[in-house]
């Protein structure tokens, strides 16, 4: 696992930890497989000093992400960490796990943010390759879907769908 990746580090040791969990289902897998059923990449865990890291680095200030006495009267009670900051991990997740058959690039990605996502939650990022060069991924905690974002990888031909939209997979 390397060492740094995009400036907020990427193992444990750094501002983070994303532990890479090998899954059965990935084994064997080609490039464009279509799965039916969503698979485990791993998980994501964003401790506070993780937010505070980003926020530095992105120039998102934001106090419900940093002030936990301006959070503590918002409608979430807490901190949230920032949406932006889920979305890039759990896609560096994906494409870490998809290794040599990773795209070269993506042309389209859609996010759509269901629940916020606190400092020290235990995250599990699911993937669903579609045709055509489409995937789904999902950051979930304690089986509730947080995060859900739809990517296109670059050369694919049809846009990214809603995610409630079914695909076509004729």
């Amino acid at each position: 696992m390397p060492a740094d990746a995009g400036g907020l580090g990427f193992v444990r040791n750094t501002c983070f930890f994303l532990e890479a969990i090998e899954c059965d289902e990935w084994h064997g897998r080609t490039a464009d497989p279509v799965t039916e059923i969503p698979m485990r990449l791993g998980e994501l865990c964003f401790p506070r000093d993780a937010v505070e890291e980003f926020a530095k680095w992105s120039g998102d200030r934001n106090p419900l992400h940093l002030d936990a006495d301006y959070a503590s009267k918002s409608q979430f009670g807490q901190t949230i960490v920032h949406g932006v900051l889920v979305s890039l991990r759990a896609i560096e997740l994906w494409l870490f796990q998809a290794g040599a058959s990773a795209p070269h690039g993506l042309s389209e990605i859609s996010a759509t943010f269901m629940k916020p996502v606190f400092s020290g939650e235990l995250l599990v990022v699911h993937s669903e390759n579609q045709k055509g060069g489409r995937v789904r991924l999902s950051v979930e905690a304690d089986g509730t879907v947080l995060v859900r974002i739809a990517i296109r990888e670059q050369g694919a031909r049809n846009p990214v769908e809603d995610w409630d939209a079914p695909f076509d997979r004729s």
